[in-house]
């Protein structure tokens, strides 16, 4: 499988187990190979990373925090299942904090971010053309972590990345791969304000991806049989 990395070139930073879990895991969640309802074994899962219990159990615990995982006291602990009502109010509050982090990283981001973005840009192009999904959400979500960072505001990113995950998760499961050329045009326009240090044109790129995101929502919703709630549980 090809990586597309835009930080190939940089030595990778020493990363803690417990980090290491949890992005595995999340990745694990975003692609569903641990699908909705999946129950979660600890001895399974330190197995499966090969990490040790407790970053592990640190993971799912933060999973857990961001809604990912559901823990359930003396019952099984299972993958959260992909909700469209749902997903439309975590868009509802995402659309606010990616209006914020994406102007504020127009206006602050140094000449490193700005290069990375454009690799980014290029990786994404890419990996659309090559029809990799699995690629595509590995760069969708560096992208979101060089604008958190070049945003210089560590609670709008904070607030952000779980919501970041929930929607990932949500397009993957009901985009897919047919969109990757499009989703990756949109990003690009964020990506070009950016770079231009044009707060306006990187806002209202940033405003059209929400939107695009809340009319795919409401399209599922649209589609859904019975009571039009769209849950996606123990299937992938």
């Amino acid at each position: 499988m090809r990586v597309y990395s835009v930080t190939r070139q940089q030595k990778p930073k020493k990363e803690k187990l417990a980090d290491r879990a949890y992005r595995q895991l999340e990745e694990m969640i975003v692609t569903l190979r641990l699908p909705p309802g999946d129950v979660l074994n600890e001895a399974s899962l330190c197995e499966k990373l090969d990490i040790g219990r407790t970053p592990v159990r640190e993971a799912l615990q933060r999973l857990a925090t961001e809604r990912l995982v559901l823990i359930r006291p003396r019952r099984a602990m299972t993958v959260s299942p992909v909700d469209a009502q749902e997903h439309l109010l975590v868009l509802e509050t995402r659309a606010v904090l990616e209006h914020l982090i994406t102007g504020l990283a127009a206006e602050r981001a140094d000449a490193q971010a700005r290069r990375a973005l454009q690799d980014c840009a290029q990786a994404f192009a890419t990996a659309a053309a090559d029809k990799d999904i699995d690629g595509f959400m590995r760069l969708d979500r560096e992208f979101d972590q060089i604008l958190g960072e070049a945003c210089g505001n560590p609670f709008a990113r904070e607030c952000c990345t779980p919501l970041q995950s929930k929607s990932r998760r949500f397009w993957y499961c009901h985009q897919g791969v047919g969109e990757l050329a499009y989703a990756a045009d949109m990003h690009r326009r964020i990506m070009a304000g950016v770079i231009s240090g044009d707060p306006v044109e990187a806002q209202e790129a940033s405003d059209a991806l929400m939107a695009y995101l809340v009319a795919a929502t409401r399209r599922v919703l649209s589609e859904q049989d019975g009571s039009g709630m769209a849950v996606l549980e123990g299937q992938a």
